[in-house]
């Protein structure tokens, strides 16, 4: 089938990253191997059948990064986001937009509310705009620290907001601005094809700025730098503040 030789080559992957990490041990790298081939097989078995990819460039690389270095978000988004929307009653709803870039794309949102669409790694349930593929390839960029960047961002949000006095939609008001929410408004579009560059391209430094002040408090911590953490902490919280008392990006 037209999904063995990309599982292969994802198990041939697993087994170079588990030697690397592993120190050369057979055993731990076969069972990471193992791992990585069967996630890659079930998932490109999904991703062909329901043609959620198209052979192009942008296509092809999203397909190679989701199933090594993204991989954490996309095993959410197979393992949760895209069971959720079929239990909600959701259905396919892929088009040339979303298979250029290799998307899931669901016609309903298990998040309801306020929420039009909301995507985990390469599922996008409530259907495919410019800014939901802005969040397929957020998590492609930064892989294994996309979600938990997210969650940080969210929350110290929550936390700024209450500290200014603006408890008004605390929630919602506290999602629109985490700095990978004002990548994608300011950057895509909630309907339609259409991305603004200048917006994109500001919105990736802000996070980028963001990712790497949080990536301080670790690095200072395993060097034993005291002052390298400090930096992170204070300047997530000064980025915080500022976020909270400007207008939300969407």
């Amino acid at each position: 089938m037209c999904w063995v030789l990309p599982a292969g080559l994802v198990l041939s992957g697993g087994c170079l990253l588990a030697g690397v990490i592993l120190g050369g041990d057979v055993t731990a790298g076969l069972i990471v191997a193992a791992i990585f081939g069967a996630i890659g097989a079930v998932y490109s078995a999904i991703a062909f059948y329901q043609r959620d990819y198209q052979l192009g460039f942008f296509s092809v690389l999203g397909y190679l990064v989701d199933l090594t270095w993204s991989m954490l978000n996309t095993v959410a988004g197979l393992l949760v986001w895209a069971p959720a929307c079929l239990i909600i009653g959701g259905s396919v709803d892929n088009s040339d937009n979303s298979r250029r870039s290799g998307c899931f794309v669901y016609n309903r949102n298990p998040r309801g509310g306020e929420y039009a669409a909301t995507t985990i790694g390469t599922v996008i349930g409530g259907g495919w705009s410019s800014h939901e593929e802005v969040h397929v390839w957020q998590a492609r960029i930064f892989g294994p620290v996309y979600m938990v960047c997210y969650g940080l961002s969210f929350l110290l949000n929550l936390i700024f907001r209450l500290v200014t006095l603006r408890p008004a939609g605390l929630v919602f008001q506290g999602y629109e601005r985490v700095c990978f929410e004002d990548w994608a408004y300011w950057g895509g579009a909630m309907s339609g094809p259409n991305i603004s560059w200048g917006g994109w391209i500001g919105g990736f430094l802000a996070t980028a700025l963001f990712i790497a002040l949080t990536a301080l408090i670790p690095i200072g911590a395993v060097m034993g730098e005291v002052v390298i953490v400090l930096v992170g902490i204070a300047g997530l919280c000064v980025y915080s503040l500022i976020r909270a008392l400007l207008p939300a990006g969407h």
